[in-house]
């Protein structure tokens, strides 16, 4: 598995992290086995997003 971290705006809703993930991909969002991890700026918490 692999796994991509950013660090962002905890207030973000999925909309948007789904938009940095689109960007970053190129829109090849669906890649197998992979784990989209968005961390806060503190880094004591974590969002996770599986397409």
């Amino acid at each position: 598995m692999q796994y991509r971290l950013w660090y962002i705006d905890f207030r973000l809703d999925l909309d948007r992290l789904s938009t940095i993930v689109f960007e970053f991909t190129n829109g090849n969002v669906l890649v197998p086995d992979t784990l989209y991890l968005f961390c806060g700026r503190r880094c004591d918490r974590i969002k996770g997003f599986e397409p």
